[in-house]
């Protein structure tokens, strides 16, 4: 038998019930606080916070548009597992079970006749402010516990408990990242992960640490209660769940064997029947140790952007939420001003924690393991405020318990929590301007897609665009928001790189008709192989680019193919009836790497050459000098001499190869005789132009966006506001029967 040390049984006192809640109830207004007063601000600026005439407001994560599109199906009767609006033509299967904040946002949306995106905004603090509660409850338990040296009696034990779990709370739930996270505009799981994580822990050492078994019933009711609805609220990850979740009961009853083992089958049996209830409701592939064996030792891997899907790059350092951090920076996000230097007393403070009770340490591990995937993805740095408000109020716990005189313990405790309250002031006033990614415009481009396409078009958009995509258009979309792995970054950028209306059209019909699975199957008839990429791609774009008849002459001359399979694959490249297509393009996937990702080369697996695309705004024409123009991008002001021909950046000035200025019936080129790369063209009557190579020039996507020129028999204006956002309907090639002559040429064999 180990000896596990019993909680304390002291005649330690605490404070007073009345005032410990009152201290509390200020702790949890001040999170509520800093997490609402945000919408005055909002209130205060509705150009970039709201769009429908300052109706509705938008979400400060595009995620949010997911759960929202749940809540309004629910609310229609619509919802079902299969959504085939998504990532077409394959649909995207989900849970039966709608998430819960899309039930909750649906209910309170019925209940209250309030807009769901209003209802989006407005909830996130409620939920938010509630971690300090958890926290709370995590730190307090954890203290009462703690055996400092030097303290002969356990006086003041349960008293520094309650104070280590107020500092605590404060520490989190003023940490500048994790109220960003949990506050006005931002609908998602993010707070709720963070609450439900420390909820669990806390429940899981209130069941170890309880000796009598009617208490511990109560303990474990309430820990499975809690685990369930963490999987109803993290409906997006089972594994992190299991981990933050689960783990720690784990070891709870391993310990709780160890200490007696003819007990332990009493908790064993609830744990058993729980385990099944998560088979049943989630599929049995969710409680299968295996497959979470298999993704936990990938994730390190995928974050990092590592895994290489096939011939494809890996794609998870693309993402910006996936991209880690190091220590400095997660310390000023979890911690403020103060920065490293209070974070590392927090981490101090947490290992001393442990080194006193270092039991506790199996219970904090899955939780500091999953803070510590911070410095890989920064997704994960919400999960380190509440650690860095049990480190720092350690110290707290320490200060009330070693001094014994109570006017300086008083102090000292109260310069920690002005510490906290001071480092964290001026970045929650900050959040202020964090602001929606995309500018109001784009959503409006969005209804406006819902009153111009067929209902069932399919919008073509960076896979950034998908949630609210399909929330507002209620169509179709090659990137839903969720599944963006580097292969489908790969076909949605392809057509924009290509130099081609015809490939470009030709391509996106072939996709929306055939999928992903197409593209392997193209590779497996063209070449002989579905991941021979390289020769597989090359003539696959190569037939898209050429036509239908032009197709079947070489896939009779070069490839010698009779004529029943080559016009079985005609058929399959050129589909005789298509879905509509809606190009959707915008000022920010100008600005993405729509190019590298688009022109990957498969024989060599890497990036195209460097080159340069970017984006301008602001044009302005010196008074002084009419060739000189002024432009805004994202690297700085540029002053542009059209007439010479040099583009100057504060002290560094480069020749132009070219420049071309748009807005006359014909474009105005200007060559000049400098060895450049960097060409420059201008749409002055729309305030906008770019600076770039040629590779990135001469493709489809700049021809659309910023030359406004196409191939009317591929691409068509649906709406275009210049700079801002353009909708291009796409139309390829159909499949027709061969003439009478090509059929009698096509079968003689001498051919």
């Amino acid at each position: 038998m180990v000896p596990i040390s019993a909680p304390c049984r002291s005649a330690s006192t605490g404070l007073k019930r009345w005032l410990i809640w009152t201290l509390l109830s200020l702790v949890i207004a001040v999170g509520f606080f800093t997490r609402f007063d945000s919408l005055a601000f909002w209130m205060q600026n509705p150009q970039r916070f709201f769009f429908d005439d300052g109706q509705t407001p938008l979400t400060l994560t595009v995620d949010a548009y997911y759960y929202l599109d749940v809540a309004k199906s629910l609310q229609k009767g619509t919802y079902q597992a299969f959504d085939e609006r998504r990532r077409v033509p394959d649909g995207l299967r989900r849970s039966a079970t709608p998430a819960f904040i899309s039930v909750l946002a649906a209910a309170v949306s019925s209940i209250s006749g309030a807009s769901l995106e209003w209802v989006a905004i407005l909830l996130p603090p409620f939920w938010g402010a509630l971690i300090g509660l958890a926290v709370y409850g995590l730190a307090e338990r954890l203290g009462r516990s703690i055996r400092l040296p030097l303290v002969e009696k356990q006086t003041r034990q349960r008293s520094a408990a309650q104070i280590m779990g107020l500092l605590a709370a404060l520490t989190a739930l003023l940490s500048p990242h994790l109220s960003v996270r949990s506050s006005i505009g931002w609908f998602d799981t993010d707070g709720l992960n963070v609450l439900f994580s420390c909820l669990a822990v806390w429940l899981v050492l209130g069941f170890y640490e309880t000796v009598d078994d009617r208490r511990k019933y109560q303990w474990f009711t309430a820990w499975s209660l809690c685990f369930v609805f963490f999987l109803w609220v993290w409906d997006q990850s089972h594994v992190a769940v299991i981990a933050l979740a689960a783990t720690p009961m784990g070891l709870a009853l391993l310990l709780e064997g160890l200490r007696a083992p003819k007990r332990v089958w009493r908790w064993l049996l609830p744990a058993v029947a729980m385990i099944f209830l998560v088979g049943f409701w989630k599929g049995f592939d969710a409680i299968n140790p295996w497959r979470y064996l298999s993704i936990l030792a990938n994730s390190f891997d995928y974050f990092k952007g590592e895994i290489e899907q096939g011939y494809f790059p890996g794609h998870g350092a693309f993402v910006s939420e996936q991209s880690g951090a190091d220590f400095a920076a997660i310390a000023k996000h979890t911690v403020g001003l103060a920065g490293a230097y209070l974070l590392g007393l927090c981490a101090a403070g947490l290992a001393l924690l442990l080194i006193f009770d270092w039991r506790k340490a199996f219970f904090l591990a899955p939780l500091i393991l999953v803070a510590g995937l911070s410095f890989e993805a920064r997704r994960f740095e919400i999960f380190v405020a509440p650690l860095a408000g049990i480190g720092l109020g350690f110290f707290a716990f320490v200060i009330w318990q070693w001094v014994e005189n109570k006017y300086f313990r008083s102090i000292g405790v109260c310069l920690l929590f002005l510490l906290v309250s001071w480092s964290n002031a001026a970045p929650l006033m900050a959040k202020n301007l964090v602001t929606p990614r995309r500018s109001p415009v784009l959503f409006e481009a969005m209804r406006r897609i819902n009153e111009l396409a067929p209902e069932d078009a399919v919008t073509w958009a960076s896979w950034g665009h998908g949630h609210p995509l399909v929330f507002y258009t209620d169509r179709g979309t090659i990137g839903d928001g969720i599944y963006h792995p580097s292969q489908l970054s790969y076909v949605i950028n392809m057509p924009l790189a290509a130099s081609s209306f015809r490939l470009a059209a030709n391509w996106m019909q072939f996709y929306v008709a055939q999928g992903a699975t197409g593209l392997t199957q193209a590779n497996q008839k063209l070449t002989g192989k579905a991941d021979n990429w390289p020769a597989g791609q090359k003539r696959l774009k190569r037939l898209l680019d050429a036509g239908v008849e032009q197709s079947r002459q070489i896939l009779q001359r070069e490839m010698h193919w009779p004529p029943e399979k080559r016009e079985d694959f005609l058929k399959f490249l050129f589909p005789q009836k298509s879905r509509p297509i809606v190009l959707f393009l915008g000022y920010l996937h100008a600005d993405s790497g729509w190019y590298g990702i688009g022109a990957w080369d498969f024989e060599k697996r890497s990036y195209p050459p460097n080159g340069l695309y970017l984006r301008l705004a602001g044009l302005q024409t010196s008074t002084a000098d009419k060739d000189m123009i002024r432009a805004q991008s994202r690297s700085g002001l540029l002053t542009i001499n059209i007439d010479k021909g040099w583009l100057q950046q504060r002290a560094a000035k480069s020749p132009l190869q070219k420049v071309v200025v748009y807005g006359a019936p014909e474009p105005q080129e200007i060559n000049f005789k400098h060895n450049s790369p960097l060409q420059v063209q201008l749409n002055p009557p729309y305030d906008y132009g770019v600076v770039g190579t040629e590779d990135r020039l001469n493709t489809v996507f700049n021809a659309l966006y910023v030359g406004l020129r196409y191939d009317s028999q591929y691409f068509k204006p649906l709406e275009l506001k210049p700079n801002v956002y353009e909708l291009w309907s796409v139309t390829g090639d159909a499949y027709s029967a061969p003439q009478a002559s090509l059929k009698v040429t096509a079968d003689d064999p001498s051919n």
